[in-house]
């Protein structure tokens, strides 16, 4: 009976809503003998069989409707795995995107700011510096002293736009680095949206369907995050071509600006070019004058020494010639007479054209002040003249204003006779506008009468010019006239004459060195030009081999397009000037190898030329050569690991 009651209990579990059970257990339920008979119990374990085999293929329909049905849940549940897998997938792509975006914007908005900072900077600063360019150009039209002083500050302006370009490129690092860490930041932001994503998946307490509810709201969620994220970037999109039509008009200023400048330096260049050539004919001129001064030193050092030797001569024949001494006397003391007449003549002389020289100075300072006069007085006129023309303008204003005020206030008075009070105010106005009109009529005078009064001043002044010009032309003529007279005075010497010609033989001498002169100047002009030109294709080596890489690269793809010809007349040229730059750097290596530190040190701008070094690594060698040359200095950093330039002793 327990194997009976656990077989009745197992088949009403399985089968709660069968018929047949209930007719069992109706039956079968009241059943409980008290005797255990074997027929009995053979007859029903014979029902429980025939039941058992009555109801088996309804129990596997069932079985296999429930292995179906698990199917069904289990590809169900693969769908909405593979659902999650896809969402999280476009999670991660929106989530990339918006990342991308972010970045972008920022990297424009920073980029653009930076634009706008450094153009604003830059325009401020060459306003300012235009000014003043302007200024020292006005001052060096007066002076030639401000010529130098503009250009030590174009200088200053040259090295102040290098410190900015400095800036400009530290702030471009700045810029990189911030948008490196910012996008750290928003990566780990977004690592942890996923990481809590994949944790609100892979929970099992929650319901598929709570699941799927709770996926759905992100991803709108995130949806909506990704329209608002695309909105913003439109927007900065917008505001990021607006501020890049700003930069570009800015950049336009800017040209137009630095064109300016190069105008002006060309004009400074200019005026320097004027400036060295009054210095080079004035330097002419007082080798000249300091030529003569020296001709003139000779000529009375030779007239002594002469003196000297017919003394001793003198002194010799007195035994022989006792008959002769008193015409000889005569003639030496004639001749003493005339030296010394000569010798008065010429130190009068050159007291002479030392004064000359001292009043022709003197009255070019005081031409030189009185034009600087006449120019400050002319600039004044103008001023006055522009404002006069302003007062007059302004008066005929008063006066059509005064006019059409006597009209309003005959309208007023035929109109509002009644209103006092406005014809008061109108009384007072006009009081105060005629007060105004003779005003402008006492100024206008007192400006009229002060133009006047510079006009006479200018005239007065343009009279002395003249009269000064006029007495610096007679002292002039007056010098030519003596020093005409004072050369025929000294051709009638025989003593004269044999100076002249040995100042002949000095001045042919004097040809002679100065032709070898030019000679070396000109040897050394051909090899300033032969070094220049070394210079030059060591500096062309590198453009003409990307030119040549360049030209040759369409002749590969299209060739027909007919430029063979070119690229083979040029191999010879290209060979030689590699030839000689190969030369020149093994020079420069085996020189700056065998040399000292501190001549290898004048070796590192060659070395950085003609090996394309950064200017990061030609200071890096200059260090290390500083290094080298000291003695408690410390080893200047190279970098670590592979990206180091140098190799330790310690490795």
């Amino acid at each position: 009976m327990d194997v009976y009651h656990k077989l009745k209990q197992k088949l009403a579990d399985n089968f709660p809503d069968e018929s047949d059970n209930e007719s069992t257990r109706d039956r079968y339920g009241s059943a409980a003998p008290t005797s255990v008979d074997p027929a009995v119990l053979q007859r029903e374990i014979l029902e429980l069989k025939e039941h058992i085999n009555k109801n088996y293929f309804v129990y596997v329909k069932r079985l296999e409707r429930r292995k179906e049905r698990i199917k069904e849940l289990e590809e169900y549940a693969q769908l909405l795995i593979k659902d999650n897998e896809m969402a999280n997938e476009q999670i991660k792509d929106y989530e990339d995107n918006l990342e991308q975006l972010e970045g972008f914007q920022s990297q424009e908005l920073a980029k653009v700011k930076h634009m706008l900072l450094s153009a604003e900077t830059a325009l401020d600063k060459e306003t300012q510096e235009r000014k003043r360019l302007e200024v020292l150009v006005k001052e060096a039209s007066a002076t030639p002293a401000s010529i130098t002083d503009s250009y030590d500050y174009q200088q200053l302006m040259v090295d102040h736009q290098h410190q900015l370009q400095t800036r400009d490129e530290r702030a471009q690092l700045d810029l990189a680095r911030e948008t490196d860490k910012i996008r750290t930041e928003l990566t780990e932001m977004y690592e942890a949206k996923l990481a809590r994503l994949t944790e609100r998946v892979q929970q099992q307490d929650l319901g598929q369907d709570e699941r799927l509810l709770a996926i759905s709201q992100e991803r709108d969620a995130l949806e909506q995050s990704l329209a608002e994220a695309e909105t913003k970037c439109q927007v900065q999109i917008n505001t990021t071509a607006q501020l890049e039509g700003q930069v570009t008009e800015l950049r336009a200023a800017l040209t137009a600006k630095s064109d300016e400048v190069a105008s002006v330096i060309i004009e400074r260049d200019r005026v320097k070019n004027s400036l060295l050539d009054l210095e080079i004919t004035n330097h002419e001129n007082q080798a000249h004058l300091g030529s003569e001064r020296e001709k003139t030193k000779l000529d009375v050092a030779r007239l002594v020494t002469e003196k000297e030797t017919l003394e001793v001569a003198l002194d010799r024949r007195d035994k022989e010639l006792k008959a002769k001494k008193e015409t000889f006397r005569d003639e030496l003391a004639k001749l003493e007479q005339a030296k010394s007449q000569a010798d008065a003549e010429i130190h009068t002389k050159t007291v002479r054209i030392h004064a000359l020289e001292a009043e022709n100075q003197v009255l070019q300072t005081t031409r030189n002040h009185n034009t600087q006069a006449l120019n400050e007085a002319q600039s004044l006129l103008d001023t006055k003249e522009q404002a006069l023309k302003t007062m007059e303008v302004r008066c005929c204003e008063l006066t059509r204003d005064f006019e059409a005020k006597q009209n309003e206030m005959t309208q007023v008075r035929q109109i509002s006779e009644s209103s006092t009070q406005e014809r008061t105010a109108l009384k007072l106005e006009l009081d105060v506008l005629s007060s105004n009109y003779h005003q402008l009529v006492t100024d206008f005078e007192a400006v009229s009468e002060e133009r006047d009064s510079l006009k006479s001043s200018c005239d007065r002044l343009k009279v002395e010019i003249e009269n000064l010009n006029q007495l610096v032309i007679d002292l002039q003529n007056e010098i030519n006239d003596r020093d005409a007279t004072f050369a025929d005075k000294v051709n009638q010497s025989e003593r004269v004459l044999n100076l002249e010609k040995s100042l002949q033989l000095a001045e042919d001498e004097i040809n002679d060195k100065k032709n070898i002169i030019k000679v070396h100047q000109q040897k050394m002009a051909d090899m300033k030009k032969t070094f220049q030109k070394e210079m030059r294709t060591v500096a062309a080596a590198p453009s003409e081999s990307s030119s040549s890489s360049s030209r040759q690269s369409p002749v590969r793809r299209s060739p027909s397009l007919g430029f063979s010809g070119v690229s083979q007349d040029q191999p010879e040229d290209m060979v030689s000037m590699t030839d000689v730059n190969l030369r020149y750097l093994k020079h420069v290596i085996f020189k700056f190898f065998t040399s000292r530190e501190y001549e290898a040190k004048h070796l590192t701008r060659a070395l950085a030329a003609l090996l394309h070094f950064s200017s990061d690594e030609e200071r890096l060698l200059q260090e290390h050569l500083e290094w080298k040359m000291s003695w408690f200095g410390a080893k200047p950093k190279s970098g670590s690991g592979q990206f180091s330039l140098s190799i330790n002793s310690t490795t």
